[in-house]
């Protein structure tokens, strides 16, 4: 399966989604104003990773800021998500509460257990 890689920008997260190599990343800022067309293509490279997915998925977050319209569509990635066998999320956050707690969010609206990391600098 190929790779997916998304360069950070000013807006948008670095996305590394590498299924042979077991890296599922996103990092970054994430408060595009169109997350539709920003996660098109991650929508599908997960739909086509669930035909055939690992036996383990580990999916790692180091989000400094999302947007309410961005935390719409990560909500709706990880509900697509929860089917997967042997799935956590790993969860960085910094000294900033305020990401605690929308890992925190995403946690309760989902059946995928998360790790929560403090990452301090």
């Amino acid at each position: 399966m190929k790779s997916l890689k998304i360069t950070e920008t000013e807006h948008t997260p670095q996305v590394n989604l590498d299924a042979e190599g077991g890296v599922f990343e996103m990092k970054g800022r994430l408060i595009t104003l169109d997350s539709h067309a920003f996660f098109s293509s991650i929508f599908l490279w997960w739909q086509s990773y669930l035909s055939n997915p690992n036996e383990s998925t580990t999916l790692t977050f180091e989000l400094e800021y999302i947007s309410t319209a961005n935390s719409k569509s990560l909500t709706s990635m990880f509900k697509m998500l929860e089917v997967l066998p042997n799935i956590k999320v790993v969860w960085y956050y910094g000294e900033d509460e305020d990401q605690l707690e929308s890992g925190e969010d995403f946690n309760y609206f989902t059946e995928i257990p998360f790790e929560f990391i403090q990452v301090t600098n």
